[in-house]
């Protein structure tokens, strides 16, 4: 016959305590990160199929030092 456990584990859940020591490990090794990038660029190409494609008239300008060197101030809207 097994002793009962003490009245300590009947009252709190075990589980959840255990579920997050092993998630807290997994972060501390770096390998859930490494999971979770790779899930976001997983999730990132599913969620751009369902999207419409983006409006022509946006455009991404760079712009840098060489670039304020060569174009007058301020720069033209076009």
């Amino acid at each position: 016959m097994t002793p009962p456990a003490p009245s300590f584990f009947r009252r709190v859940p075990v589980a959840p305590l255990v579920f997050f020591g092993a998630a807290w490990l997994l972060m501390q090794t770096g390998g859930l990160q490494l999971a979770e990038y790779r899930t976001l660029d997983w999730r990132t190409q599913w969620r751009a199929h369902f999207q419409e494609p983006p409006d022509g008239r946006i455009v991404v300008v760079l712009y840098d030092e060489n670039t304020e060197a060569q174009i007058p101030w301020p720069p033209d809207r076009k």
